[in-house]
């Protein structure tokens, strides 16, 4: 099983709550958002706390902030991590992954 580390690609759902509980993002019923770890698009210090874990592994994150009421507490399921190809780590982007159960649109 891949790890999460530098140039993986990275598959996730995800819930975002404010320092007093609000949630400010429920992306937990939503289909995986995928990144390139390592790179711009997702904040560092929540890709630091990423470090590590699996494809199935849940993890519950605090992101301090200079003001503790902007404090944002991530709740993160891991859906898959694979290698990144040399295309992804070039762009920067990943991929679509074409799937058996998808058209050729990579519409499923």
């Amino acid at each position: 099983m891949t790890a999460i580390t530098a140039n993986t690609v990275v598959s996730m759902c995800y819930l975002v709550k404010s320092a007093d509980g609000m949630v400010l993002e429920d992306a937990m019923n939503n289909p995986p958002v995928t990144y390139l770890h390592g790179g711009p698009h997702i904040m560092p210090a929540l890709q630091q706390q990423l470090e590590g874990l699996q494809a199935g592994d849940k993890k519950l994150v605090h992101l301090a902030a200079a003001q503790e009421r902007d404090a944002l507490q991530f709740e993160v399921l891991i859906t898959d991590v694979r290698p990144a190809s040399q295309q992804e780590r070039s762009s920067g982007y990943p991929m679509p992954v074409a799937s058996p159960d998808c058209g050729p649109d990579c519409s499923c």
